[in-house]
């Protein structure tokens, strides 16, 4: 549910002041500056944002924008200044001549049938027209990799930071990554932990009793004893019972783990004791300089 403070504002960008690491300052036609996360801002395209004003004072007003979506440039004028920004070779002569021949259906027709757009126009010639097409269905595949990951991760409040990490990390592969282990974004992707990662699972319809969310929720029980009481462990029938209740799924599923778990090198158990197997290291060490020093004469 949005915000009762945000407002919409939409418009063209018509130019890109900052772009870097996802963020973007950009100026629309209407003159509007806009900031935000924007992994592939695309000067022509039409936006609808979805934010609040802020007020600099040096600056002046700004919109900040949390979401948005991306609308094809629709009339005559606003499909050829697309062109000319975003189609390498194309100019306004080019573009005005495209537009002539097809009218609201060039951008298709430039997608789809780059051979009839090189008869009808022939200063275009037939390469350039093939790699518009390929630049135009480039575009339109991370326009759809956006939407399915805003998709993946709507209302778990994951930051846009990770959401654009999570495609530099995979690109194209991000969706199908994600469906096959949404857990590894816990060690793969900087912001998110064990929560989000299962409110992201819960979406994709992962298995809540498979074997990478039981090993999951087992690593954050073990750092949350670290993390609330300091223990480096913690007894076997506690860290199953504690396991089992976050994860709403029977101990008998959480104890059939255990042994893939300590092959797989995640955790360690000693004497009935369940540790992080980093954890486990450091106590060793510092039982082994401990054991040192008193045996010193």
């Amino acid at each position: 549910m949005e915000n009762a403070s945000t407002e919409t504002v939409a418009g063209t960008l018509k130019d890109i002041r900052y772009h870097a690491d996802g963020f973007l300052i950009a100026r629309l036609d209407t003159g509007v500056m806009v900031k935000g996360t924007m992994l592939w801002p695309e000067i022509g395209m039409h936006y609808v944002f979805q934010g609040r004003w802020e007020r600099h004072p040096r600056f002046g007003d700004g919109f900040k924008f949390e979401d948005y979506q991306a609308k094809h440039p629709t009339g005559i004028t606003a499909i050829q200044e697309y062109l000319v920004e975003n189609a390498d070779g194309i100019g306004s002569i080019i573009a005005e001549k495209l537009t002539a021949a097809f009218g609201e259906r060039t951008l298709e027709v430039l997608k789809t049938e780059p051979g009839k757009a090189a008869e009808a126009v022939a200063s275009l010639g037939q390469d350039r027209a093939e790699k518009i097409s390929r630049q135009l269905k480039e575009i339109e595949e991370r326009e759809e990799l956006c939407l399915t990951l805003k998709d993946m991760v709507s209302g778990t409040r994951i930051p846009k930071s990770a959401v654009h990490n999570i495609i530099k990390r995979w690109g194209q592969h991000a969706p199908e990554e994600i469906r096959r282990d949404p857990y590894q974004l816990i060690e793969e992707i900087e912001h998110i932990g064990f929560t989000i990662a299962d409110a992201i699972a819960k979406k994709v319809g992962f298995d809540p009793e498979g074997y990478p969310r039981i090993r999951a929720g087992s690593i954050y029980s073990l750092k949350q004893a670290a993390r609330g009481s300091g223990h480096v462990f913690l007894p076997k029938a506690l860290f199953i019972q504690a396991t089992a209740e976050l994860l709403a799924i029977g101990p008998d599923k959480v104890a059939a783990a255990i042994p893939a778990m300590i092959t797989d090198g995640h955790i360690v158990l000693r004497e009935e004791r369940l540790y992080l197997i980093g954890l486990f290291h450091d106590e060793s060490s510092v039982a082994s300089k401990i054991k040192t020093l008193l045996e010193k004469p």
